[in-house]
């Protein structure tokens, strides 16, 4: 889009998951959204898309794309322990140019998708440059783990543009040092920062006990934890004891968690973002998004790598969110992973919604129903595949 006023004329508009609007022009100029209204503009050029329905794009919260290229060598129908070591071991015989290009295609695989923005975890630090260059948004996270005590310094935060960002990633509390835990945190600062937290029982037991088969993998990498800080009565606890929690930390996949572990994240206004799918091939868990719901925690959506699911489709994952929890709502389900993923980001001035403002970037989709009622749940049943980007 340029500088000349264009009118988007569509049968329906989703402007956010509670507001459909029937017989509208969508108006855009210098790439802003300017209004949307059911009055035809005579000041604009009309793009008729008459059959069609219009919506926000999607919001990938949580993916690991530098793990693309390994994807076709490994099962995810393991042990966890195991499924960690086959991702070193695989990784070790593919090369950095392996990884960049495929991660590359992938970012562009994202956008095919209907995805605008993504949090994409690398612990390489290899995939920065493909997450430049592509038209995704979000935040691209360097991931550290292990024993040092340090941020490395020449790993730079920083904003591409406006909505693009490079920050740091904590990989989980049951894999990093507490003080290397507090050292990202503070260098993110006011910047996102990403975090597994609560994902699986060998966390769950490892930071409570300090025992089991966790602790006997990290006895045999040699990794030393005697000063760490455990153990501890929760995931949770432990990250608010070390004073991570607040409104710039995303935690991600939050399966292992009680009432009270929610409400101390709504308490610190954390970002949340679930990961359904991966979840259950990896851990045979759900996260209970109806708890989530009841402490007022709002989700965002991530497809976790390809190395644990079949697709980084947010439409997939929606789809098997609406087959699998059945008192959800399709609503709420289009929220996750429009609105609360931008939120998630940082990017709900840009994106998540069709709102005055935003950037006129968005989704045209082939399914024209009759009733409103119907459009969001026939969008998910769907799966995307009638999707093209108007931009």
């Amino acid at each position: 889009m340029n500088n000349i006023k264009k009118a988007y004329y569509a049968h329906w508009i989703i402007v956010t998951p509670y507001k459909i609007l029937k017989n509208s022009y969508l108006i855009c100029k210098n790439n802003k959204i300017l209004n949307i209204t059911g009055q035809k503009p005579l000041d604009a050029e009309i793009i008729e898309l008459a059959d069609k329905t219009l919506m926000p794009g999607l919001i990938n919260a949580h993916t690991h794309t530098e793990l693309s290229a390994i994807a076709p060598h490994i099962k995810y129908n393991k042990d966890f322990i195991s499924w960690i070591e086959d991702i070193k071991r695989i990784k070790e015989n593919i090369s950095y140019e392996q990884i960049k290009q495929s991660a590359a295609k992938t970012y562009q695989g994202l956008y095919n998708l209907g995805c605008i923005a993504v949090g994409d975890i690398s612990t390489s630090g290899l995939t920065k440059e493909e997450f430049i260059d592509s038209k995704l948004y979000g935040t691209w996270f360097k991931e550290y783990l292990g024993n040092e005590n340090e941020v490395d310094n020449c790993q730079e935060i920083k904003a591409i543009k406006q909505g693009k960002n490079i920050s740091l990633a904590i990989h989980s509390l049951y894999s990093t040092h507490s003080e290397l835990i507090k050292s990202i945190k503070q260098s993110t600062g006011k910047n996102l920062c990403s975090i597994h937290l609560a994902e699986h029982s060998l966390e769950l037991e490892f930071i409570t006990s300090k025992k089991g088969k966790w602790k006997e993998f990290l006895d045999s990498r040699g990794l030393i934890y005697d000063d760490w800080q455990l153990p501890n009565t929760s995931p949770i606890n432990y990250a608010q004891n070390l004073g991570i929690l607040d409104e710039n930390l995303l935690a991600v996949h939050l399966l292992y968690c009680k009432d009270e572990d929610f409400k101390i994240l709504k308490n610190f206004n954390v970002n949340t973002c679930i990961c359904p799918r991966s979840n259950l091939n990896l851990h045979n868990k759900l996260p209970d998004i109806n708890k989530m719901q009841k402490c007022n925690l709002n989700p965002a959506l991530g497809t976790d790598s390809l190395a644990s699911t079949e697709s980084l489709s947010i439409f997939d994952e929606m789809k098997f969110i609406l087959d699998n929890y059945k008192n959800i709502s399709e609503n709420k389900i289009f929220e996750m992973a429009t609105i609360n993923g931008a939120k998630s980001l940082k990017v709900q001035n840009l994106f998540g919604t069709l709102e005055q403002g935003k950037i006129a970037k968005f989704l045209c989709v082939d399914i024209c129903p009759t009733k409103p009622d119907n459009i969001i749940k026939e969008i998910i049943k769907e799966g995307g595949y009638s999707i093209e980007w108007i931009e």
